[in-house]
């Protein structure tokens, strides 16, 4: 009898978890900064897979993608995933997370995290 991988087994391999361990790795940086600063509020605006805003850097192009799927301009579930698991990792640790659009470049998205 053969076997066949389940949905969750397929999401799984299709999520590349290298992308969703990054960003919430540099997330994770910007917020011991901001608690080293005795802030409550940590933004990354730039210099990840997602948030990537220096104009004419190869890697905007892939952020300004992530951008395009989160304003509905496209639709890529993968990236849509991806996105929807960095929030899910700071919710379960009860930080407020939300994105908003990086005015210095009007074509990507930063990550604002607060507690």
């Amino acid at each position: 009898m053969a076997y066949f991988i389940s949905a969750k087994q397929a999401r799984e391999k299709a999520r590349k978890d290298s992308v969703i361990n990054s960003e919430t790795a540099s997330i994770e940086a910007a917020v011991l900064t901001a608690v080293e600063s005795n802030l409550l509020t940590a933004t990354v605006d730039d210099g990840t897979t997602m948030t990537e805003s220096n104009s004419g850097d190869a890697a905007q192009t892939l952020a300004e993608s992530y951008h395009s799927v989160w304003q509905g301009g496209t639709t890529d579930a993968t990236k849509t995933d991806q996105m929807a698991q960095v929030i899910k990792y700071f919710v379960d640790l009860g930080f407020s997370i939300h994105r908003e659009i990086n005015t210095s470049s009007n074509t990507t998205f930063k990550w604002i995290v607060s507690w």
